[in-house]
Formats: C-alpha cells, sequence, structure tokens
C-alpha cells in the first residue's frame, strides 16, 4: 500500500510541477490557452487541499500511518539529494512569477 501511495503521490507532484513551470513559461511567453487556465486551477487546487489539512500533504499523512518510521513515509520517488530544494514555498514562488507575468502581459503592456 505504501508503494501505491509514494507511486500516486510522485505522479501528482510530477503534474503540479508541471503546472507551475508552465504557468512561469506562459507569463514570460504571454501564451494564453487552455492549458495556462488548467495550471492555474491545478494549483489553485492543491494549494486550497493544503489550507484545508494545516499544509499537510494528506498523501504523506496516509503514508505515515503505514510506517513505523517517520523517515520512511516521505512521500515521493525522488532522489534524496532533491529533497531539500522540493519546497512548497520554492513552487509558490514560480508559481507567483508566472501570474505576475500573466497579469502584467494582459493588463499593463
Amino acid at each position: 500500500m505504501l508503494k501505491l501511495i509514494r507511486t500516486i503521490h510522485t505522479i501528482i507532484w510530477c503534474i503540479l510541477v508541471s503546472a507551475v513551470i508552465y504557468t512561469l513559461l506562459a507569463g514570460i511567453f504571454n501564451w494564453q490557452n487552455w492549458i495556462l487556465w488548467l495550471a492555474i486551477i491545478l494549483i489553485v487546487t492543491e494549494g486550497s487541499v493544503l489550507f484545508i489539512h494545516k499544509f499537510t500533504c494528506p498523501l504523506t499523512t496516509m503514508a505515515k500511518r503505514l510506517v513505523k518510521n517517520e523517515t520512511e513515509a516521505y512521500g515521493l520517488y525522488l532522489p534524496k539529494w532533491f529533497e531539500p530544494y522540493n519546497r512548497k514555498r520554492y513552487f509558490a514562488c514560480i508559481f507567483g512569477l508566472g501570474v505576475i507575468l500573466i497579469l502584467y502581459n494582459n493588463f499593463w503592456r
């Protein structure tokens, strides 16, 4: 069950990181399409889920219940060296910059 949770968590993480990067690229290159709006909806939905769960991913919470040692409950299949850089605030800043660029391109340019 833990492997299933980690796999699902990793897939969702990849989709959300792609959405954050796409939002930034859309802001830089002034892209306006349905993919941009889908990306924004996905990120806002993720933010809402994290807010509801006190900024803790519910999949990580599920994984913690399945293991004795909490360090084993890290919910993603990512290299260990990447863990310190996988922070919500980094992705929030990148997403915020993308949104600011999108707003700039649409209203002040």
